[in-house]
């Protein structure tokens, strides 16, 4: 992410210079563009682990309470 910021950096002002070579300010722009949206999403995998994670620590706890709701509660309402 450094590294496409370093490169934004450089090309913003040599726009005119780099059209020869079919880079045009709106490319680089787009590179920041990309580059923001990138950092902005970053963090979300990270989020996606947590979050799954902790549902899997209170995977015991639900399936007792599940399996005491029907043992208790349901299989006396079946004799």
């Amino acid at each position: 992410m450094a590294l496409c910021r370093g490169i934004h950096r450089m090309a913003a002002p040599l726009t005119q210079a780099l059209k020869s070579t079919k880079i045009t300010a709106e490319k680089i722009s787009a590179l920041k563009t990309e580059t923001d949206d990138y950092q902005k999403s970053y963090p979300k995998p990270r989020q996606a682990i947590a979050t799954a994670r902790a549902a899997t620590k209170q995977l015991p706890v639900v399936l007792r309470e599940t399996s005491n709701l029907l043992r208790k509660q349901l299989d006396p309402l079946l004799v």
